[in-house]
């Protein structure tokens, strides 16, 4: 089994993304793979252009959250990230992250997973359990509780750039 060149991490901003995120730098930084950071956003214009979406992302609170994230993974893996965000709704993002394993080349998926019970699962299905049955690489799941991520705190600078330091 060779090692994964490139890999991609989902992020919804939640603990076990931030969790699959710490372990994926880990892992980049180990075997020399490329990580890029991914999030599905829902953007209020439909329209064909990426830079009213990338710009409309920018200014949001997910945007920042990226910025932030992206900060802290470069300060824990020891491996350069690259921020990606792609339009889509809830009913789509599982489609939206496939086809950018599809059309990154991808050989390797790290996720989070919400761990929710069977009936839950069953009754909502779910984004990484949808991923782990249709993605043409591996994926890799993460629960928050199995491995937690290093806490953060934002040292925003006073021109407004971000930097990150551990707790």
């Amino acid at each position: 089994m060779r090692s994964p060149n490139r890999i991609l991490v989902p992020v919804d901003f939640s603990d076990s993304s931030r969790a699959a995120l710490h372990y994926a730098a880990m892992l980049g930084a180990e075997v020399g793979a490329s990580v890029d950071v991914l999030h599905v956003w829902r953007s209020r214009d439909d329209g064909e252009s990426r830079t009213p979406l990338l710009l409309e992302f920018a200014k949001s609170g997910e945007g920042r959250k990226m910025m932030e994230w992206l900060a802290s993974f470069e300060q824990c893996g020891g491996v350069a990230a690259c921020g990606r965000v792609v339009p889509g709704g809830e009913a789509s993002v599982p489609d939206a992250i496939l086809q950018e394993v599809e059309v990154g080349g991808y050989d390797l998926v790290v996720m989070g997973t919400h761990g929710h019970p069977g009936f839950w699962r069953h009754l909502m299905g779910g984004v990484t359990d949808d991923i782990v049955r249709r993605a043409p690489c591996p994926v890799l799941t993460v629960r928050a509780e199995d491995f937690p991520a290093v806490e953060w705190i934002d040292t925003r600078e006073p021109d407004g750039a971000v930097s990150a330091q551990p707790v």
